[in-house]
């Protein structure tokens, strides 16, 4: 998102992507300026002072036919809804209602003011706290007709005092059970100058007024003492505001030019009251003084080319003022003697490597400082540096030669600590390795532990002492956290081999950081058992935290010929295993399982090559991969609720075959389990219904999955259990795409193409088409979309701007003395490379079309061989229909997959269009390749799903490896997994993730991050699965009162009941109406009835 920031607007169609609304809005607030010059004069256009304060409540300024975004605006003490949003009262300096309506950023944003009664120079006693103020505002949303009825986005806009309304406001909607929906839909708070601490300035205008007005004359205003500094008010509201402030965007905005209050100049509200000092807080500074930074009339271009000057240096605060205060007290002359010196002269004329440094000391008040400033000024003016620099490449020069020069310094750095003994150089040596290369920041105190578990030594003050020991080259920042100090830093670190005792030789410091880890999870996690009650990490340490969750980061990236991490992971999971699931579901990070495993996967694939064959430890790692993807996958939601469960319940209801199961199964004694157990995992690892919607597409990325629906689109966190959120497409979608590592999805529809991001499940992009298109790709590094349409022409949209960058009509590319003639009707199916540089396109009665990207040329067609001897086509009829089309993944084979209604798939080599192999009777009504070109899933209109593997020279032919036929609906779609290791499909209202064995076999020859090994080929033996009808759900359970029987209402609205002795179905006892859930079955033993309800309201005895 990064290299979104900088652009200068957003575009109208892009409202809810939180850094799209936030650059905006900053943007925006930092260029308010007159949009052009009034000629009509103030006074002719007389207002009352009550329509020139504005009206109080919530006010329409603007309404649009399709709101996204609500923008409210609350004004501070004394302010009014139009009076503190104006320069004049002139109503073309009411900027929220004039100006921003005309912009086009703001296409799709409705604007409110609120105003309330908050005049500090009103005689008359008031009652009313901020309390009053945010409950008003959060009634006068509920009752607002423009806002209730709607699922738009709120942001509000506060100055001053209105900053304290807004965050009491949200914190009334967060406590609230009834407002939870209100709470959910607001995205952001600005702030314009509040006093978060208060205000030094509010006793004194308390005073004031008292002094004017006198203590009778003058009435209480409570909400004028609510903005002390000591304030109870204050203090309340920042210390639960900070509980809920990661669910919203904040920005802050500060003065920085004085106001003058009776005839003295002063800051009423300075930097550090209004900034929060939270992490995700963004701040900055407007040019204004406080009444200004919301009404100002800014020179023009001024505030633009400061934001551009902010981005280029990446400093958002001028040092101006206290540079200026060190050259006021600077007294002429100052600093020459020493540019005069003998010294001096000698130092910057030598050129000994080792005095580069000159230090110059003084007592405390000898004006060091500015004597210090000015000489760095001088030398820089005297410097190579300061010319030359006046053009971009010049400017890289300067900086390409301050890295090298930085790496000769960190070199003098690590030389000091190798002369310090073998000791030091140790520990600092275990440090770099700790800090350089963990999966996340660690603490002082995790550090801490860590070189006390690595090379026992105990280190006593090591936030103090760490920079010593290492040579300055790491330190601790504010969170306490250990870390280099610059990134050229810790990048010279890891690849200098000039040091030999001090050099990080990653692959053998990833073993020894996993043994640690082991270690720790094998002997020291007995120790979080408790005696009752779920497991929990308040006994052990951070460092105990970091080793569960990362853990197989190191075993990922550790040797693959060191034996000894196989030994340590195998005494963890046959020891531990539970243990480490239970912390992690008690601390909801389940996703670190799946996470283990994939981590886990890929070490085996390098692992195996030093492996005899057949070799049992090999398989059951294997095993263990399986389990651990099946048990996130089967009872992630169960172990959400009941971590512990995981000791006595699950393994017994795991596959007797299982690993978890033997291992672990009757160690205490608990649920007992009658009935026959399945003896090996499901290859189904989740189905999830939608009873009331019906699938349309479904897509598969690094981190999510996403299923478009009948009304929206449901996007899944795959590590987190699946939890999911609905998308509004606003028309009924029909594909939908990731982009690169999940930053953005894209979905189309009819008329509409949606870009959102998968972070903020947000809208970054709208885009409306003029046809329906057929297939969409996220190009260029994610900085473009595009999308083949049923109006023959590709069209690419630029995310930088959120503009149309290229059209290009594909027909008007072939000649007219081509074979094939040039289609003039709307195409069925188009598809791109994953490399974007081919497309094909499918017409009814036609063959396909291929297409170069890059040149915007045609390639030819893809036949079927039935071509006569003059080279026409015998037959239109055999291209009639292509239901699914597919490009094997790997770019070194050029192959295309198609697969014909009547049956045949086909594989043509794509530069040649050549026919290269073809397979009858598979029915493959939807395709899917695997990301390594090795695997291809096919998925039929009967519910069968066949995968085949690619064989042969160039990959151009299909081998039968694995088949599952089930008795259920059509499959609507399917796709790969980003690993290749699971694939998902769609049903008319149904999404399955699958895992076959088969593709973990398939894909142990992967490509390797190691440089230690590449993996072998193991040939798994062709399968063929035939699944049974799944058994009806049942909906609705209850028990006889002897024990003996259960009663049962099932989703298809039979009665069944069950012996329990036998755990057997003995029969149906009567049915409601056909496929009508039911929902309630209750067993009355006086009078032996059994009532049933069903979710049509029908009730049976």
């Amino acid at each position: 998102m990064d290299r979104f920031r900088g652009r200068p607007a957003v575009a109208a169609s892009s409202p809810e992507n939180p850094q799209h609304i936030g650059g905006t809005v900053m943007e925006a607030l930092q260029r308010i300026r007159l949009s052009r010059k009034t000629k009509s004069r103030i006074e002719d256009r007389l207002e009352s002072p009550q329509d020139i304060k504005g009206p109080l409540g919530l006010n329409l300024l603007h309404d649009v036919a399709e709101p996204l975004i609500d923008f409210i605006f609350v004004h501070g003490l004394g302010g009014g809804s139009r009076k503190t949003w104006s320069m004049s009262p002139d109503p073309e300096h009411y900027w929220p209602k004039e100006w921003l309506p005309q912009d086009p950023d703001f296409h799709y944003v409705r604007i409110h003011t609120f105003g309330y009664k908050a005049d500090w120079d009103d005689k008359k006693e008031s009652t009313l706290t901020v309390h009053d103020f945010a409950r008003s505002l959060v009634g006068e949303i509920q009752c607002s007709p423009h806002i209730r009825g709607n699922k738009t986005k709120i942001v509000f806009i506060a100055h001053s005092m209105g900053g304290i309304v807004i965050k009491k406001a949200y914190l009334l909607a967060r406590e609230d059970p009834e407002l939870r929906d209100l709470a959910r839909r607001i995205h952001s708070l600005y702030f314009l100058a509040t006093p978060h601490r208060g205000s030094h300035l509010a006793k004194t205008l308390s005073n004031i007024l008292q002094v004017s007005f006198g203590p009778v004359s003058y009435g209480a205003k409570p909400f004028v003492a609510e903005l002390n500094r000591t304030s109870e008010t204050i203090i309340s509201i920042n210390d639960s505001f900070r509980h809920f402030s990661d669910d919203i965007h904040l920005w802050s905005f500060y003065e920085t030019t004085p106001s003058t209050i009776i005839g003295v100049d002063t800051m009423i509200v300075d930097k550090s009251s209004a900034t929060l000092g939270y992490a995700k807080e963004h701040s900055s500074l407007l040019n204004a003084d406080h009444r200004g930074v919301c009404s100002q009339a800014a020179s023009e271009g001024l505030e633009l080319q400061l934001k551009q000057l902010i981005k280029l240096t990446g400093v958002a605060e001028s040092p101006v003022e206290e540079l200026l205060t060190l050259e006021n007290i600077r007294v002429a002359g100052s600093g020459m003697w020493l540019l005069s010196s003998d010294i001096y002269i000698s130092w910057r004329t030598e050129q000994d490597a080792k005095r580069r440094i000159f230090c110059l000391t003084a007592k405390p008040g000898s004006a060091n400082s500015c004597e210090g400033i000015w000489i760095i000024f001088m030398g820089f003016l005297s410097s190579e540096r300061a010319t030359g620099g006046l053009f971009e490449e010049s400017a890289e020069d300067i900086l390409n030669d301050l890295s090298t020069d930085m790496n000769e310094f960190y070199a003098g750095m690590l030389e000091n600590i190798s002369d310090k003994g073998l000791r030091t150089t140790t520990l600092a040596k275990a440090a770099f390795m700790w800090v350089l290369l963990s999966s996340r920041p660690l603490k002082v105190d995790e550090l801490q532990l860590a070189i006390k578990l690595d090379i026992k030594q105990t280190v006593h003050n090591l936030g103090k002492s760490i920079s010593v020991i290492c040579g300055q080259l790491l330190s601790v920042n504010q969170n306490n956290e250990v870390e280099a100090i610059h990134q050229t830093a810790k990048a010279f670190l890891l690849q200098q081999d000039n040091f030999p005792n001090l050099e990080i030789e990653q692959i053998s410091s990833h073993t020894r950081m996993a043994q640690i880890c082991l270690k720790i999870l094998t002997e020291d996690l007995q120790q979080w058992q408790p005696k009752t009650g779920p497991a929990t990490a308040s006994t052990g340490t951070k460092f105990v935290e970091y080793a569960c969750e990362y853990f197989s980061g190191h075993i990922k990236e550790c040797s693959s010929e060191d034996p000894t991490i196989w030994d340590a992971l195998f005494k963890f999971l046959d020891s531990n295993l539970l243990l480490w699931i239970e912390h992690l579901a008690g601390k909801r990070k389940l996703g670190h399982i799946t996470q283990t495993a994939h981590n886990l996967q890929a070490y085996l694939r390098r692992r195996i090559k030093y492996l005899p064959p057949l070799f049992p430890p090999t398989e059951r790692l294997e095993s263990w991969i399986t389990d651990l993807i099946r048990l996130s996958a089967k009872f992630g939601s169960n172990l959400d609720i009941s971590p512990s469960s995981i000791r006595d319940i699950i393994p017994e209801m795991c596959p007797s075959e299982s690993l978890i199961s033997k291992t672990y199964r009757c160690i205490q004694p608990g649920l007992c389990i009658k009935g026959e157990l399945d003896k090996v995992w499901d290859d189904c690892l989740i189905r999830i219904n939608y009873p009331s919607h019906e699938t349309t597409a479904v897509a598969y990325g690094e981190h999510h999955v996403a299923v478009a629906a009948s009304d929206g689109i449901f996007l899944y966190d795959k590590w987190s259990n699946y939890e999911n959120s609905i998308l509004d497409h606003s028309e009924r979608p029909k594909a939908i795409i990731f982009g690169s590592e999940d930053e953005y999805m894209a979905s189309s529809g009819l008329r509409k193409v949606k870009v959102w991001n998968t972070a903020e499940k947000t809208q970054v992009w709208s885009f409306d088409t003029e046809h329906e298109a057929l297939t969409l790709l996220f190009t260029d590094g994610n900085t473009a979309l595009t999308a083949a349409t049923k109006g023959n022409y590709t069209i690419t949209w630029g995310l930088l701007g959120g503009t149309e960058t290229q059209r290009w009509k594909w027909t008007d590319s072939i000649h007219s003395t081509a074979i094939f003639p040039n289609p003039r009707q709307m195409p069925r199916k188009a598809l791109f490379s994953p490399d974007y540089t081919v497309l094909i396109v499918s017409y009814r009665g036609l063959p396909l079309y291929l297409f170069s990207v890059s040149t915007k040329k045609f390639i030819g067609c893809c036949t079927r061989a039935d071509i006569d001897p003059s080279g026409n086509p015998t037959s239109f009829a055999d291209y009639s229909v292509v239901d699914a089309l597919a490009f094997n993944s790997n770019p070194e084979i050029n192959n295309l997959v198609v697969s014909y209604g009547f049956g045949e798939l086909a594989v043509y080599d794509i530069h040649s269009t050549d026919l290269c192999f073809q397979i009858p009777g598979a029915y493959a009504h939807h395709l899917a390749c695997s990301p390594n070109g090795r695997t291809l899933v096919t998925g039929s209109a009967r519910g069968t799903i066949q995968i085949f593997e690619f064989v042969g020279a160039r990959g151009e032919a299909l081998s039968l490896i694995y088949k599952i036929c089930h008795y259920e609906d059509g499959i609507q779609g399917i796709v790969f997994s980003s690993d290749g290791l699971c694939f998902a499909d769609i049903l008319h209202s149904q999404l399955r993730i699958w895992n076959p064995t088969v593709l973990a076999h398939n894909n142990l020859d992967g490509s390797s991050h190691s440089e230690f090994s590449q993996a072998i080929t193991l040939e798994p033996p062709s399968v063929s699965i035939l699944e049974s009808p799944l058994e009806t759900e049942v909906t609705a359970v209850c028990f006889h009162p002897d024990g003996d029987f259960v009663f049962c209402g099932k989703q298809n609205g039979t009665i069944a009941y069950f012996d329990t002795a036998s755990a057997s179905q003995h029969g149906i006892l009567y049915c409601h109406s056909a496929n009508v859930r039911i929902v309630c079955i209750a067993y009355i033993k006086e009078n032996s009835l059994l009532i049933t309800g069903d979710e049509a309201g029908r009730v049976l005895l």
